[in-house]
């Protein structure tokens, strides 16, 4: 992180503003969501919190479908060089599923499928641009 004033300036880099996010409203209730599809999931902060997010707004949700990054078999030989935290043990899926729900009223049913097992319905889901 550049600090020194003028080479920020210099550089073009914006200033701090101190912008705070305010979340969305509490209330909000989604009653058509009923299953929750996403590829490319890692078990990192950002992706477990928004899947809790939607997991609170969404109160029909009967189930979450998390997969591995799909792609092709040259990609995947390409993308095991780059570090992805996807949880492959049933302890790990524990765990992951444990950090999701914590809290949370939900009754939907967490999934962790291969891509070998891509139901039929979310091969379009996973063409869709």
């Amino acid at each position: 992180m550049v600090t020194d004033e003028e080479k920020r300036k210099e550089r073009l880099f914006s200033e701090e503003k101190g912008v705070e996010w305010e979340s969305s409203a509490s209330d909000f209730h989604h009653e058509n969501l009923v299953t929750l599809v996403i590829f490319g999931f890692q078990s990192e902060e950002y992706m477990v919190s928004y899947i809790r997010r939607v997991m609170e707004a969404a109160t029909n949700l009967e189930e979450v479908f998390l997969y591995h990054r799909l792609a092709c078999r040259k990609c995947l030989d390409n993308s095991r060089k780059q570090p992805f935290k996807f949880p492959w043990t049933k302890r790990q899926r524990l765990s992951v599923k444990k950090r999701i729900t914590d809290g949370i009223d939900s009754f939907a049913i967490i999934h962790f499928p291969t891509t070998a097992g891509l139901r039929s319905d979310h091969v379009a889901k996973k063409n869709y641009p």
